[in-house]
C-alpha cells in the first residue's frame, strides 16, 4: 500500500461548529482539480485508506479534500470550502472550474443541500461501509473528469455571492502628549531643557491579537519671543532717570525631535481594560541654546513713543541666529509598559512609561560635558482611533440558500 507521505501535503485542523475536521492534501500541480471527500464519521481513515489505494497517476491529478466528523452541518461546511478558496496561500492551487464533491455517510439535508449548489462540476454519493475497505475512487474520479463548470459561471458565482467583510482593527493613529525630565549636562544644563513637553502623532500596527507594532513621531520646540524680551527690557528701564542703565535679559532657544519603534504584547485585565509590555529603539535628535545678555546703555536719547524698537546697542530680531547651538544625536533601547482603555470599540485611551537603558556619562559634546541622565524614565498619554481594513470574501458556497444549476458542460 502506498504510503501517504508520498504526498506533498499540508495539514488544516479547523475546530468549527459540530466538531467538523478537514485534512488538505495538495499535490505539486498548480490550478488542478480539487475533489472533496465528505464523510460523517469521526475518523478519516476510510477516505486516507481510498486515496492512498489509487494509481500514482490518478491521485498526482487532483488534491483531495477530506471533511468529516461526527456531525457535519452546512454552516461548518460552507466557512470550511470558502475559507480554503479564499485563502491566499492555497487557493492558487485549485481550478475552481474543476471541483468535485462525493459524500459518503451524510445527513439527507446536508446532501440534499450541496448537491444543488452551484459552486460543484458534479456531486456523487456512495453507500456508506460497514467495514474499513477503501471506496474503489478511480471509476468516479473518470467520471468527475468529463465533468466541469465554464469560465462565465465561475465569474457569476465571484459576481453573486462577493461579500466585504471587515477585519480585526489593525490599523490605529493618533495623538500623543509626553514628558521627560532630565540632567544631561554638567557644565550648563540649559543647553537642553531640564523638563521636555512633547506632542506628536502616535502609529499602530496590530501583527495579531496580542502582538502590536508602535511607532511615535514627536517634538517640542522654543523660540525667543521677540516682543516678550523686549518688553521685559523696557520695564527694565527708568526712561526719567537717563543716563546708562544697566539691562539683563536671557533668550533660550531648543528644538527637539523623538522617534521610537516598539512591539508590545498585550493581554487582556478587564473588559475594556488591557495591558501591554514591550521593548524598542528610540532617536533623540535636539539643537538647543541659551544666551544672557547682559549690557550697560545710555537712554538718555531714548522716547519710549517714538515707535522705536529696543535701545541702541541691544537687537532681539536675531532670534537666536547668532547663539551658540548645541547639537546631538542620542539613540538607545527601552522597555516599556502601560495600558489601554477602551473608550468606544475604535477609540482608545493609552498611557505608558518607557525605561531608556542608557548612559552617556564621560562624553564631550561640543566641548561640554555629558552627564548620566538623572530620570531614565518618560511618561506618554494619547488618544488613538483603529481603521478596520477591509477584504473581499467569496462566499463560494451559501450555506444559508440552494443555488440553481450552471448549465456547464
Amino acid at each position: 500500500m502506498k504510503q501517504l507521505f508520498t504526498f506533498s501535503f499540508c495539514w488544516l485542523s479547523l475546530w468549527l461548529q459540530a466538531q467538523t475536521t478537514s485534512k488538505l492534501l495538495l499535490n505539486s500541480g498548480i490550478s488542478q482539480p480539487l475533489v472533496i471527500l465528505m464523510d460523517e464519521s469521526e475518523r478519516p481513515d476510510v477516505l486516507l485508506k481510498s486515496v492512498e489505494s489509487l494509481a500514482q497517476e490518478a491521485w498526482e491529478q487532483p488534491h483531495f479534500l477530506l471533511i468529516y466528523g461526527a456531525k457535519l452541518d452546512t454552516t461548518s461546511i460552507a466557512k470550511m470550502i470558502n475559507d480554503l478558496l479564499n485563502s491566499s496561500e492555497n487557493a492558487r492551487f485549485f481550478d475552481k472550474k474543476k471541483i468535485y464533491l462525493l459524500m459518503l455517510k451524510t445527513d439527507p439535508v446536508v446532501r440534499n443541500c450541496l448537491t444543488n449548489k452551484l459552486i460543484f462540476a458534479d456531486v456523487e454519493t456512495y453507500p456508506a461501509t460497514e467495514n474499513e475497505a477503501p471506496i474503489p475512487l478511480a471509476p468516479i474520479l473518470e467520471r468527475f473528469r468529463s465533468k466541469y463548470l465554464w469560465q462565465i459561471d465561475v465569474s457569476d458565482i465571484e459576481m453573486k455571492n462577493i461579500k466585504i467583510t471587515e477585519k480585526t482593527n489593525r490599523l490605529g493613529l493618533g495623538l500623543v502628549f509626553g514628558s521627560n525630565t532630565q540632567n544631561i549636562f554638567k557644565e550648563d544644563t540649559a543647553f537642553l531643557p531640564g523638563k521636555i513637553l512633547k506632542y506628536g502623532i502616535l502609529l499602530n500596527y496590530k501583527l495579531t491579537n496580542r502582538i502590536q507594532l508602535a511607532g511615535k513621531l514627536m517634538g517640542s520646540f522654543k523660540i525667543p519671543n521677540q516682543k516678550k524680551l523686549q518688553s521685559s527690557v523696557l520695564n527694565q528701564l527708568d526712561i526719567s532717570a537717563g543716563g546708562e542703565q544697566t539691562i539683563r535679559a536671557e533668550m533660550e532657544f531648543h528644538m527637539y525631535i523623538e522617534a521610537a519603534l516598539q512591539a508590545n504584547y498585550f493581554f487582556t485585565l478587564r473588559k475594556r481594560f488591557q495591558g501591554f509590555a514591550g521593548i524598542g529603539i528610540t532617536q533623540i535628535s535636539f539643537n538647543s541654546a541659551r544666551s544672557t545678555i547682559e549690557q550697560t546703555i545710555d537712554v538718555s536719547n531714548f522716547s519710549p513713543g517714538s515707535g522705536g524698537g529696543a535701545p541702541d546697542g541691544l537687537d532681539f530680531n536675531n532670534g537666536g541666529d547668532d547663539f551658540p547651538k548645541l547639537s546631538h544625536k542620542f539613540v538607545y533601547p527601552f522597555l516599556s509598559c502601560g495600558l489601554s482603555y477602551a473608550l468606544t470599540p475604535r477609540m482608545n485611551v493609552i498611557f505608558n512609561a518607557n525605561y531608556q537603558i542608557t548612559n552617556h556619562a564621560g562624553g564631550i559634546v561640543n566641548g561640554v560635558v555629558v552627564n548620566q541622565k538623572m530620570n531614565p524614565i518618560t511618561f506618554n498619554v494619547g488618544v488613538q482611533f483603529s481603521f478596520r481594513i477591509s477584504k473581499v470574501y467569496y462566499q463560494y458556497l451559501n450555506a444559508n440558500r440552494k443555488i440553481i444549476k450552471s448549465k456547464g458542460a
